[in-house]
């Protein structure tokens, strides 16, 4: 995986920081208002996907304070600072880098370099039977959101599809954030025309940002069993580590799922997962957040996931709010799925998104359907319509 780097510059000083050992520099005192130049360069050639990189400069504390983004590796940028101490942070999609500097009388150059803050996943799966249609992974449990500041949250999951090459299922580099525990699950969902099995492994270790994971995996034909070999390569970093596992319904350890899927109205199944610390639509920085944790949902092999309309969010309220929550719970737990919530631990009433992630509802008691915020964070859970 390249590593990006991003220049900053106004004429004179050069410094350099990795993100895993950030210095703070003083560069005198007493300034009027920098004009700060920032160009970009790369270890390697920039791609299109690398783009926009966006740039923030942090006050102290931690407020934005000035705001550009870089469209192409050619562009050329000014940010406007006042003396006193900032955070320079440079972030894409999947890599994130920063600079601790003092604005003061000098010029200022900084080079950050920018790691990836994803792992990586792709998967390979051979002896399948012809009869099999589709092959769908759900990754879990994963951070959501990657911070300004470098740290991850949020709680979530990643489901993908295989793509059958010849005689192969596949799929190219996903990318996904790290887990949020110190193990890391995968279900793999196997769909022929005569039925649909879901089959759940955990692996024993988490998920690490900025490595490649490479699973190779072979069927198993006679015992209705997988023999997986999962490659990791641990770029630059150390010798490769190979985790050999099996699952299946003959290998002891794996769970095979069941595959029902919770219907709450007449028209609409609900979600066993949820989602935490997810951003609105009315978010400047991540909009599409929970839109696009819904396109990515595959449970028990049903995709078309999506967030509760205003009026799908009222009925639900309506029929479980409140002390009808607890019977809709047992029923969630019943087929291994998270609980929904109406008060946290703080004894605060829990939110979660609806109407395209524009609004929010609670189960809570004397609670409505209301705007959501933009700066705020809620839990998702999702719906399908029947």
């Amino acid at each position: 995986m390249k590593k990006i780097c991003i220049f900053f510059s106004a004429l004179l000083l050069f410094l350099s920081w990795m993100l895993t050992s950030c210095e703070n520099v003083d560069l005198s005192s007493e300034m009027e208002k920098q004009n700060v130049k920032v160009t970009t360069r790369a270890a390697m050639s920039f791609s299109k996907d690398d783009f926009p990189i966006s740039i923030y400069a942090l006050d102290a504390s931690g407020k934005k304070v000035a705001e550009q983004t870089l469209n192409d590796g050619d562009q050329t940028l000014n940010l406007k600072l006042s003396p006193g101490s900032y955070r320079i942070v440079a972030r894409n999609t999947t890599a994130l880098g920063y600079a601790d500097v003092t604005v003061a009388t000098k010029a200022l150059s900084v080079i950050i370099t920018m790691v990836q803050q994803n792992a990586s996943i792709s998967m390979r799966l051979s002896g399948l039977p012809d009869e099999v249609k589709g092959v769908g992974v759900t990754v879990s449990p994963l951070y959501t959101t990657l911070e300004l500041n470098g740290e991850l949250s949020g709680l979530g999951a990643k489901s993908f599809e295989l793509e059958k090459v010849g005689d192969m299922w596949t799929t190219s580099e996903v990318m996904v954030y790290p887990s949020t525990g110190s193990t890391t699950t995968f279900t793999l969902t196997i769909t022929s025309d005569k039925e649909q099995k879901s089959y759940s492994y955990v692996y024993g270790k988490p998920l690490e940002r900025n490595i490649p994971y490479n699973f190779v995996g072979n069927y198993q034909g006679g015992d209705d069993a997988f023999d997986v070999t999962g490659l990791i390569y641990l770029e630059d970093w150390g010798e490769e580590e190979i985790v050999e596992f099996e699952f299946g319904p003959n290998v002891e350890g794996t769970q095979e799922i069941n595959c029902d899927h919770l219907v709450v109205t007449e028209n609409l199944y609900l979600s066993l997962m949820e989602w935490t610390d997810i951003v609105s639509a009315n978010n400047e920085g991540n909009p599409r957040q929970a839109k696009e944790i819904a396109a990515e949902y595959n449970e028990g092999g049903m995709t078309g996931w999506r967030m509760p309309t205003a009026e799908e969010a009222k009925e639900l309220k309506n029929l479980y709010g409140g002390s009808n929550l607890a019977s809709l719970n047992e029923s969630l737990q019943a087929l291994g799925g998270t609980p929904l919530s109406d008060i946290d631990e703080k004894g605060e009433k829990v939110r979660y998104l609806c109407d395209d992630g524009l609004k929010t509802f609670s189960f809570a008691d004397n609670t409505t359907v209301s705007n959501a915020g933009a700066k705020s964070t809620y839990r998702l859970r999702l719906v399908r319509s029947k």
